[in-house]
């Protein structure tokens, strides 16, 4: 393992309960100042020790795979959401630029309220330009969706623009952004390798199943630094090598998942039966994806 992992899992420290996403990203946003964290790996590492639900584990990561797509992003601590999705059924007219002011809806904000601002694209794809919105702009309303049954802790709500002006936009430059569907996969596992060897520390601490614990850990850390050596290639650049991770990290996964479900990982707080029944295949659900990428 290398050095800068060891050092994070050390130096992060354990943060739970984060009963909601004001905690999380309160907690996020302290950690990664006060360990001047700036690259994504190390985000989305942070992001996943952090975390004591599922929800977090892809809360974390996506603000890391949206770092490592747009690196002039700031990254001072702001919460950001790509903003891609439009309405299939034309309903809610998509995003348009009209004689230079936006108008139209997005579909999908992950993080609603608590995002700081918005990369949208012009109509759902990255080809039309990414812009970077205030989610505070006057001209900008967030609406709230009900939860659904996935991830249900993180809001994930529509939004709307009204005529902003295209001069309080920032044009990024996308040329990554064409990696986003790889950048999120890679990330979440990044954050759910972090994720799996603090809650197996939380067990293993409570003397619980301490040697199966021992056992997920060691190959979690073993991952990581595959994981790590991916990334420094470019984390688009290995397919093959990111789906080998993506299919070890959900083995690990559902070892865990398999003490906390029947009970045998005991009365610890922080693992939450219904979190694993709910949310657990947010480890495995990349796994079609990326292997149709090969096809």
């Amino acid at each position: 393992m290398s050095n800068r992992i060891q050092s994070l899992i050390e130096s992060i420290p354990d943060a739970s309960p984060l009963v909601g996403v004001i905690e999380y990203k309160q907690a996020w946003q302290n950690t990664l100042g006060a360990n001047g964290l700036t690259d994504p790996f190390e985000m989305a590492l942070m992001g996943g020790l952090l975390a004591d639900r599922l929800s977090w584990v892809f809360a974390g990561a996506y603000q890391a795979a949206q770092h490592g797509c747009f690196p002039a992003l700031s990254r001072l601590g702001d919460w950001y959401s790509f903003a891609i999705s439009e309405d299939r059924g034309r309903l809610f007219p998509g995003t348009t630029i009209t004689d230079g002011f936006l108008t139209g809806y997005k579909t999908w904000v992950a993080g609603g309220p608590m995002v700081d601002h918005i990369i949208v694209t012009i109509g759902p794809a990255i080809a039309g330009g990414c812009y970077l919105v205030p989610a505070d702009h006057e001209r900008v309303t967030i609406v709230e969706k009900p939860p659904g049954d996935f991830l249900s802790e993180l809001p994930q709500d529509r939004v709307t623009f009204t005529g902003v002006p295209m001069g309080d936009t920032t044009e990024l430059d996308h040329s990554h952004a064409v990696h986003f569907g790889l950048a999120e996969p890679y990330f979440v596992m990044v954050a759910g390798c972090g994720y799996l060897s603090r809650q197996s520390a939380r067990i293993s601490a409570a003397n619980v199943e301490v040697e199966a614990m021992e056992e997920i850990n060691a190959g979690v850390y073993g991952v990581l630094k595959d994981l790590e050596s991916l990334g420094e290639s470019g984390f688009w650049s290995d397919v093959a090598g990111l789906i080998e991770c993506q299919q070890a990290v959900t083995q690990y996964g559902r070892r865990l998942a398999a003490l906390v479900n029947t009970g045998d990982a005991g009365a610890v707080d922080a693992i939450l039966a219904e979190d694993w029944a709910l949310n657990g295949k947010l480890l495995g659900m990349y796994g079609r994806g990326l292997r149709a990428r090969l096809e």
